[in-house]
């Protein structure tokens, strides 16, 4: 069974916002269904509360179109500003690599119906059985790793299948640079950062073609596919034949500078919104910084991507002269050192956001905590970070 959930912190203070008079801006991370019942669901609550935010920003011109549909929001009012990625942190190391014609093929994933886990089952044998030299390394948890392990005793792959299990954030750089070749089998995605964190440590990449994921990267760096086994061991096929060819450190330079101009490119769009909203603000008086709240649900599991987006778009912009603070749930397990260091401060609110247990009287507690948030920082502008997920049960 699988279960759509959507945290509601994010449109919670987005309401508290407008009843201040605070402008709002929304930011949209994944695409959603019109068909399930439970994105049927989210998307007329969805409708209720982006019709009335200042601005919506997607990741990908896949998720605006997305967003507009599903919602019948303004399209003038949603920009396309995709996620932001730290390429210093992910540098190619050519040396902890094995030596053709050894070749690794990476995945890092939840281990997901979503994330294409049922596809890679029926992958790793035919391309084991063609290419005895390679070997999978798979890093991640979830449902779907019986499936992987079952998969691995049926053909006898101990030897060229390797379940890392849970990898923490700090630790995906490493494996990544033992890697030749990364491999994303996802059935839907708005914006894969995991792509680019793959060819901003020199590996060549392999991708369903499905969502946003065509925006993402050069297509001299990346390999599409259709999503069936069929079609990626095709693909496979395709990149073995160009691998050996792949100059690592010059993908390195190629994405740390798109990233690099995409980041400032994006930070000043966001900017400009941010200043259009506060000029617009008659209640903004006083010479002081415009303070941007930030709120999104880092307790999710696939929130590696957004709160990079997150935070690498805060620091930019505190060097633009704004005041940034993040609000998230303090059930993420982080301490936020990091975070405060770069000049952000961070509330962790005691909220536990929807998975597959409706918890309204913890939306109701948490609401006076989010007014003297909102007051006690003299927030400007809320910006709400969305994000959506499929539980497999």
């Amino acid at each position: 069974m699988g279960i759509k959930s959507s945290t509601p912190l994010a449109h919670q203070f987005i309401l508290h916002a407008k009843t201040l008079g605070i402008k709002t801006i929304y930011t949209d991370h994944s695409l959603y269904s019109f068909s399930d019942k439970g994105c049927i669901h989210v998307n007329k609550l969805l409708k209720y509360c982006i019709n009335d935010v200042d601005h919506s920003i997607c990741v990908s011109h896949t998720n605006r179109e997305n967003l507009v549909l599903r919602t019948e929001s303004n399209p003038y009012k949603t920009s396309v500003i995709g996620n932001a990625l730290d390429t210093t942190k992910f540098v190619p190391c050519i040396s902890k690599r094995p030596k053709f014609p050894r070749i690794n093929i990476i995945v890092i994933s939840r281990l997901t119906y979503r994330k294409g886990i049922d596809l890679i089952v029926k992958v790793i044998p035919l391309v084991c059985q063609k290419y005895p030299f390679i070997k999978f390394i798979i890093g991640g948890e979830g449902p779907k790793r019986l499936l992987l392990e079952e998969m691995r005793e049926k053909y006898h792959l101990h030897n060229s299948v390797v379940l890392l299990g849970k990898v923490k954030q700090e630790n995906v750089k490493n494996i990544l640079q033992t890697g030749h070749i990364f491999l994303n089998t996802s059935l839907t995605e708005a914006f894969c950062i995991a792509i680019i964190e793959a060819a901003s440590c020199g590996l060549l990449v392999i991708s369903t073609d499905v969502g946003g994921i065509s925006e993402v990267l050069p297509h001299d760096m990346m390999i599409l596919a259709k999503p069936n086994h069929i079609e990626l061991c095709k693909a496979v096929d395709k990149a073995l034949k160009i691998v050996q060819k792949v100059d690592s450190n010059l993908f390195h330079e190629r994405i740390s500078k798109y990233v690099c101009e995409y980041i400032m490119e994006s930070a000043v769009s966001e900017c400009n919104i941010y200043k259009k909203e506060k000029d617009k603000n008659i209640i903004y008086k006083q010479e002081r910084k415009c303070c941007i709240c930030m709120v999104s649900d880092f307790f999710y599991p696939n929130l590696g991507g957004i709160e990079t987006h997150i935070f690498e778009l805060s620091k930019n912009l505190i060097k633009k002269g704004f005041k940034v603070i993040v609000v998230t749930n303090f059930n993420n397990n982080r301490h936020g050192i990091r975070w405060m260091g770069n000049g952000i401060k961070v509330y962790y609110l005691p909220f536990q956001p929807f998975l597959d247990v409706v918890s309204f009287p913890n939306i109701i507690g948490t609401l006076p905590l989010c007014r003297n948030i909102l007051y006690r920082e003299k927030v400007d502008i809320v910006h709400g970070h969305q994000v959506q997920e499929q539980i497999n049960k």
